[in-house]
């Protein structure tokens, strides 16, 4: 029997209508197609990319590369034709350029940052060509998000889209004694624009200072629900929440890093994407020896160390440095050419290709 309609106050809204006489309303205008990132196995594990009308946050130490990565983020998203505002919170507006530009040049960014006037022409040209759709915004306290986004989601609709940097500065400028509240709220009010302007906010937060490198490393997906800075209620209004774990990087060296999934809405969470961290440009790349198997790594690691000084090594070494017969040696050997981890010279030997010769 059907349900009799709900009588209804003439001149008032009808707040609790039945969801099936919403549906139509909601399904009128198609929602943009998931967004990706460009980083390969990030969108695997995403099922594609961000979603619209969600937020997405982004955790890690100081030092960690996460405003390298959601800058690499953000150019994927520049070459896919969307706009982005950047809203930048700590840094100025030439030091940020110089990052992204960083990564265009892959120079270290303290060198770009540092060119002089003679440059800037040279700049402005590679800015026209690589950075088009980019504005960043320098947040000074009492700019109102609503207004910011707002604006912007006006001039560019649904190509437009939206980053953070960095939501402890936000939630201090609210000058309230309880910081977990003030992050709340923060991260309440991004979702809350996320979902009005049907766009993707992506906002970088801090650790808290208990997390430490050692507990990262044993650390998957979900454990790391928590670990932001004055956490607030960052886990409950993130659609999707990462924790980026990278080693010590050596001066003009890479380092291994990883990208654990705590959340991810609309896909598998505590997945964990393997990259490589360019520390000196501040850009990531996937890390291949992530999907090799044991005896895989070990035998790229002994590569590695052998040719360290010298530019190549032979068979004869590696079977002798890892006690392994012809046969298995021949197998490991194949995978790694087929997978572009090593070349090998018949008469030189056997060396690994490093990742900036694969680009």
């Amino acid at each position: 029997m059907a349900k009799p309609a709900a009588k209804r106050e003439p001149g008032k809204p009808d707040r609790y209508s039945d969801i099936s006489a919403e549906v139509e309303d909601l399904w009128q205008e198609p929602l943009p197609p998931s967004i990706p990132t460009g980083i390969v196995p990030l969108d695997r594990a995403l099922d594609g990319g961000f979603m619209a009308e969600s937020l997405s946050v982004l955790v890690a130490g100081t030092g960690r590369g996460k405003t390298g990565l959601m800058i690499q983020i953000v150019r994927g998203w520049l070459a896919q034709g969307y706009s982005v505002l950047f809203i930048e919170t700590e840094m100025s507006k030439r030091q940020i350029a110089a990052r992204f530009l960083a990564q265009v040049k892959r120079h270290a960014w303290r060198e770009v940052y540092q060119m002089g006037p003679s440059e800037r022409h040279a700049l402005a040209d590679l800015a026209r060509q690589k950075l088009g759709g980019l504005c960043v915004w320098r947040w000074q306290p009492g700019q109102e998000l609503a207004e910011l986004i707002g604006g912007f989601i006006a001039l560019y609709g649904q190509r437009g889209l939206v980053v953070l940097d960095q939501i402890s500065d936000l939630a201090r400028a609210q000058r309230l004694t309880d910081m977990r509240y003030a992050t709340g709220t923060v991260t309440a009010e991004l979702k809350a624009l996320a979902e009005q302007h049907k766009t993707v906010i992506l906002a970088v937060s801090q650790t808290a200072r208990t997390v430490t490198a050692d507990r990262d490393r044993s650390k998957r997906g979900r454990d790391f629900e928590g670990v932001a800075k004055d956490a607030g209620e960052v886990e409950a209004d993130a659609a999707n929440l990462f924790y980026l774990v990278t080693e010590p990087c050596p001066r003009d060296g890479t380092s291994p890093a990883q990208l654990h999934i705590a959340k991810c809405r609309g896909g598998p969470s505590n997945e964990v994407v393997g990259l490589r961290f360019y520390g000196a440009l501040g850009s990531f790349e996937p890390d291949a020896s992530a999907e090799l198997t044991a005896e895989q790594q070990t035998l790229l690691r002994a590569i590695q160390e052998h040719t360290s000084k010298t530019e190549y090594v032979g068979i004869k070494v590696l079977k002798d440095a890892l006690s392994i017969g012809q046969g298995k040696l021949s197998k490991l050997l194949y995978g790694l050419t087929l997978a572009h981890h090593i070349e090998r010279d018949p008469r030189l030997g056997i060396r690994p290709i490093k990742p900036a010769e694969g680009r």
